[in-house]
């Protein structure tokens, strides 16, 4: 008699565990995929090139310091090279966008409309190249492809207005000049 009074129970549990199971597979395919885009630690990194149609902006490690060639006695944001570091070479893609590449110049990807970035190791080897596209609906994002390939990939910050080519987004502005101590007015030369 005790058999058949669990049976029911048992076949019930039975269902409901199948059932279960069944959903969480079903829920796995939706799960989003987050990879790191580049595969190099800061300390590798011997300079970084950013690329916005024919303007090209080179910063380059000089022993533990950071510098532009093209301005070689300025003095660099130190904050704007750590949150390049943290955010851009740290940059991970999810959702896989397009592997069209005629849809390239729509998510900003491609050569002429894409912000690019290159990264070489301290040996001068090229370790990434990626095209940074934005949305003009999508701060939240940027659009990524990685140079050589048809991927586009939603990346999970926005990075884009990282990559400025604009000299004065990494120089140090030089401080201001003292006041005269007697109140009179500087003299300019």
């Amino acid at each position: 008699m005790e058999i058949k009074q669990w049976r029911t129970p048992l076949i019930i549990l039975a269902v409901l565990l199948g059932l279960y199971l069944v959903g969480n597979m079903g829920q796995s395919r939706h799960s989003t995929n987050i990879k790191q885009v580049f595969a190099i630690e800061r300390e590798a990194v011997g300079r970084f090139v950013i690329v916005e149609k024919d303007i090209r902006l080179e910063i380059v490690r000089s022993d533990s310091s950071w510098a532009m060639p093209i301005y070689p006695g300025d003095k660099l944001r130190e904050w704007r090279i750590d949150n390049f570091f943290k955010n851009v070479l740290g940059a991970k893609r999810e959702s896989l966008v397009s592997e069209n590449p005629s849809k390239f110049a729509t998510y900003g990807v491609d050569e002429v409309t894409g912000r690019q970035v290159e990264v070489y190791s301290l040996d001068g080897d090229l370790a990434g190249h990626l095209i940074v596209g934005s949305s003009a609906s999508n701060y939240q994002n940027s659009y990524i492809r990685t140079m050589g390939s048809d991927a586009v990939y939603l990346s999970t910050a926005n990075i884009y207005y990282q990559l400025s080519v604009d000299s004065t987004f990494w120089v140090q502005p030089p401080p201001p000049p003292p006041e005269p101590e007697d109140g009179a007015e500087p003299v300019e030369s």
